[in-house]
């Protein structure tokens, strides 16, 4: 969903295990023509590599110093009673703060997109309360919730059968009653913003991508889409879309132009 000139905020926890990855994605998506900014807590500047992709701090007074270095020392103490619901709860403060800042960040630097991690749902949340599109990054696999795959803080082992998914099914009902701050946190915003709290909310909706590449079309904006899939043995595939110009006609400069139709894919 890259268009040239447009510009994409990239919305993700502040930690360089979810930074460094989706400054590589900003990277090549500036390199196609985009603008890309980090928006977050303004210590988390540090977190941004000099590159192409630049960092917007938020102008709000709870986003005092000192409040990210209080996080970290949070996170190095995850486990036992005391120090994984005091984890949970400085995430849940966190995100609170996103959802009171972002709306406004967003807007003043002037953004046409967002790339929402999923680990930070106030992403997506804002994205959707601002009707602005938005893809679903996930850069913790293990967060992904699969009931044939247990709950990836709890240690078990992987077990295929029957009772095994439901070993992870009780797993992952103790890890929705243990992030229920961070939960009810968004549910309270998406209430006040007129939307739906319900946590598949969060992940893109490929029609409403569509729509918004369609516009673009439209209005006579050169697209570029590329897909890279997962990497396997050092290689990788590169999916490329075939889009259509607003005459009709396709355009056979594949460095300026792609051609899409809906949901087809080419392979090279």
């Amino acid at each position: 969903m890259t268009h040239i000139g447009r510009h994409i905020a990239i919305i993700a926890p502040p930690t360089a295990g979810h930074f460094n990855p989706l400054a590589a994605l900003g990277t090549a998506l500036a390199a196609a023509g985009a603008r890309v900014t980090f928006v977050h807590m303004a210590e988390a500047r540090s977190l941004v590599p000099g590159s192409v992709v630049g960092f917007a701090g938020l102008s709000h007074a709870d986003d005092r110093p000192g409040k990210l270095a209080d996080y970290y020392r949070k996170l190095a103490q995850p486990s036992g009673v005391i120090g994984l619901p005091r984890m949970i709860r400085g995430t849940a403060a966190i995100t609170e703060l996103l959802l009171r800042a972002l709306p406004a960040a967003l807007q003043d630097i002037e953004v046409d997109a967002v790339i929402a991690d999923s680990a930070e749902p106030a992403g997506a949340l804002v994205a959707r309360h601002l009707d602005l599109p938005f893809v679903t990054a996930v850069t913790g696999l293990p967060l992904l919730r699969e009931l044939g795959v247990p709950p990836p803080f709890l240690g078990w082992a992987y077990r295929a059968d029957r009772w095994g998914r439901f070993r992870n099914g009780g797993g992952y009902v103790v890890s929705d009653a243990l992030l229920r701050p961070i939960t009810e946190t968004v549910s309270a915003h998406a209430r006040r913003w007129g939307l739906d709290p319900s946590p598949r909310k969060q992940w893109s909706d490929r029609r409403k991508l569509r729509n918004a590449r369609r516009r673009s079309i439209s209005r006579g904006r050169p697209c570029r889409h590329a897909f890279i899939t997962a990497h396997r043995g050092g290689s990788r595939k590169r999916l490329t879309c075939r889009c259509r110009t607003t005459t009709g006609r396709s355009s056979s400069a594949r460095s300026d132009r792609c051609r899409v139709r809906d949901d087809h894919c080419s392979r090279r």
